[in-house]
């Protein structure tokens, strides 16, 4: 099997990081308008949580930068 590159893997992960980051902004601002909904809340952390764990797979699987 061949091996996946590193970089085209980061890429990947990287627009992931991005369309979470949208996702929880808005999100956030549901529960800012709307505090009262508890599942808002909870959709929120979840959200939250998701992102931290695409953080945390990008920063391992990153390209090391190569001068």
């Amino acid at each position: 099997m061949k091996k996946i590159d590193r970089k085209f893997f980061a890429i990947i992960i990287g627009w992931l990081l991005k369309a979470w980051f949208f996702i929880f902004i808005i999100v956030m601002i549901g529960c800012l308008q709307r505090p009262e909904y508890e599942s808002r809340v909870e959709l929120a952390q979840i959200t939250w949580w998701i992102f931290l764990g695409i953080l945390l797979i990008y920063f391992w699987v990153k390209p090391d930068k190569k001068k």
